[in-house]
């Protein structure tokens, strides 16, 4: 029995052998590129751009300015500001400063989604990336729809962050 079970395992090693191989990027549809970001996209990452290089430089230095809301960390516009997590989703700046040291992975958006958790967990996995969610607008009524993106960055500090912006769709 055993030498049956040899037999028909070195039959089928050749028959696969002797088949010929596909070409593994011929069984790759080929990725159609990204679309290129609109302006707003633009300058939420060039935004977060700016930031990740300050906090990369000067990790304190940064963090302060974004608590204290100083340009060019805050626009003055509710839709562009930089805000950052650590890597369990506690807030380590905010030009809101009753956020700051609180952690809010578990805290959804009023559909249930932990938009938080998913921030971070899609810069963990990718490196950067966009997340949507519903969200309020200061000083105004009703629920918006809002993308915010994050990006992994060491700090200078030797501590990884996620450094955040984001923007309403309507």
């Amino acid at each position: 029995m055993i030498r049956i079970l040899i037999a028909v395992f070195v039959l089928l090693a050749l028959f696969a052998c002797g088949q010929p191989q596909q070409n593994a990027a011929e069984t790759v549809e080929a990725a159609e590129p990204a679309p290129a970001p609109s302006p707003t996209e633009q300058k939420v990452m060039d935004l977060v751009a700016a930031a990740a290089d300050s906090l990369e430089k000067n990790a304190a230095g940064c963090i302060a300015a974004i608590n204290s809301g100083t340009h060019p960390f805050s626009g003055g516009e509710h839709e562009f500001y930089t805000f950052i997590y650590d890597t369990t989703a506690t807030m380590v700046a905010h030009p809101n400063p009753e956020l700051i040291g609180v952690n809010l992975a578990d805290k959804p958006d009023a559909h249930g989604k932990l938009f938080r958790k998913e921030i971070v967990q899609t810069a963990l996995d990718a490196g950067s990336g966009w997340t949507t969610y519903v969200y309020t607008i200061p000083d105004e009524e009703g629920l918006h729809d809002k993308k915010t993106y994050g990006l992994l960055v060491s700090g200078s500090d030797e501590v990884q962050y996620v450094v955040c912006a984001g923007m309403y769709l309507d």
